[in-house]
């Protein structure tokens, strides 16, 4: 077992070698602006003790399956709605297959001792429980579910609903084929807890985070220079970093 974390110039250079310069799902200039996101979340993975050669999952692109292939020595796999991101992943040396979360189950030739998603569940239009719960099916006991998401309370849409602007996408099922939605919801530390609860997680770690999100367009980045000070307040801090572990005990077992 292990809980070492990556170093500061260990996670900049995978994260230099293998995720930028590339597309995935996203433009370029999205992963310069997350490499931050992704070393917290890569150090929240470094906590849980999971030894290399663990079996990963991750959903929404593939980044960090590469990363924790390179940090941990984890075998890496990623899976999305749509093929966009197997060019990437596939050069690497990772596996990818589609998995669309909007489907009545998940389906895995071996349990995953890790899945991540990493600014996805935003885009899923269901209640997350019902997505976790068929990604705990593809967990094995005691398997980890790691996901960032927007904090809904997060001072960017406090801002836009003052100004009578959109905070969310329309809420509508993806057409047929795996089309891309935008946000959904977004949810609040309290509405996550009780989602991941009811799909029988256990929160190990929830909390606000920072994510180092500037923003996409000039006039966002300057935005975000100004709403700083809003920041010494947790709860309208930009995203949720979450680790949640299944019971240690298989149930279909009892």
């Amino acid at each position: 077992m292990t809980d070492t974390l990556p170093g500061a110039a260990g996670f900049s250079d995978a994260y230099d070698r293998m995720i930028m310069g590339r597309e995935f799902v996203e433009f370029r200039d999205y992963y310069a602006q997350s490499r931050d996101r992704f070393r917290q979340a890569a150090e929240l993975i470094g906590t849980l003790g999971l030894a290399p050669g663990a079996r990963h999952l991750d959903i929404g692109g593939g980044q960090m399956a590469l990363l924790c292939r390179d940090l941990y020595g984890f075998d890496p796999h990623a899976g999305d709605v749509v093929d966009t991101a197997a060019r990437d992943v596939l050069s690497q040396g990772a596996r990818f297959q589609q998995l669309d979360l909007m489907a009545d189950e998940y389906v895995a030739e071996e349990k995953y001792d890790l899945i991540t998603l990493l600014e996805v569940i935003e885009h899923i239009p269901m209640p997350p429980y019902v997505t976790f719960a068929k990604l705990s099916k593809i967990l094995k006991p005691g398997g980890w579910l790691v996901l960032t998401t927007p904090n809904g309370f997060r001072i960017r849409n406090v801002l836009r609903m003052l100004a009578n602007k959109e905070v969310l996408d329309i809420y509508k099922y993806p057409d047929a084929g795996g089309e891309a939605l935008g946000h959904q919801h977004e949810y609040t530390l309290r509405q996550m807890d009780w989602q991941l609860r009811e799909a029988g997680f256990e929160p190990k770690v929830l909390e606000t985070y920072l994510s180092g999100w500037r923003g996409a367009s000039a006039k966002a980045r300057l935005a975000h220079v100004a709403v700083k000070p809003f920041y010494m307040f947790p709860h309208l801090r930009d995203g949720l970093i979450c680790a949640a572990r299944t019971p240690m005990k298989d149930p279909a077992a009892s």
